[in-house]
């Protein structure tokens, strides 16, 4: 034994969703009913950063070390490393994944079963497809305009699309409609 096998409860709470790290190693937990808590010193202490009695369903973080979070009401941005919150859409929508591709893209799953992208920082959302999906995970896995899901609705699997939103229409594209 090495002591790589043991492990050791840092955050005690009914439930962490996820886990993000940003550049400067802080570690965000997204949870159920107690918002989010931030470790600036490797797990040893917590801090909780809002969102009480909310359960937070999802977190990402750009380059730029800008914080988003997705719950049950709307896209929240932080750019003070979770210290403040300010709402920026997908208002009355659950939103329970966020991915941002490396030009600074924003995905996210919502609630009402679509999949929606925002190209400014948060400040505006356009449907990219899945319509009818209710997608568990996803990531980008090649250019900005491909992506990969794990719906939760349609037979199990992976899917992806490798087409450019504006090109995915029904009834050839596998995800279904798209604005544009």
């Amino acid at each position: 034994m090495n002591g790589c096998d043991t492990l050791e409860r840092v955050l005690v709470t009914p439930t962490v969703h996820l886990v993000a790290i940003n550049s400067q190693g802080h570690i965000f937990a997204a949870t159920t009913f107690l918002g989010i808590f931030r470790s600036t010193n490797n797990g040893d202490g917590w801090t909780q950063l809002g969102f009480m009695n909310t359960s937070v369903y999802s977190l990402a973080i750009n380059a730029q070390g800008v914080l988003f979070a997705g719950l049950a009401g709307a896209v929240q941005r932080s750019t003070n490393n979770g210290s403040g919150w300010t709402p920026v859409g997908l208002y009355g929508k659950t939103v329970t994944e966020l991915s941002i591709d490396s030009s600074g893209s924003i995905l996210a799953a919502a609630s009402d079963s679509v999949v929606y992208r925002s190209t400014d920082n948060g400040d505006n959302w356009a449907a990219v497809g899945l319509a009818g999906s209710i997608t568990n995970s996803f990531a980008y896995v090649g250019g900005e305009n491909t992506f990969a899901c794990a719906p939760a609705n349609r037979p199990a699997g992976l899917e992806r699309n490798k087409q450019t939103a504006r090109q995915c229409r029904p009834p050839t594209a596998t995800f279904g409609r798209a604005s544009g």
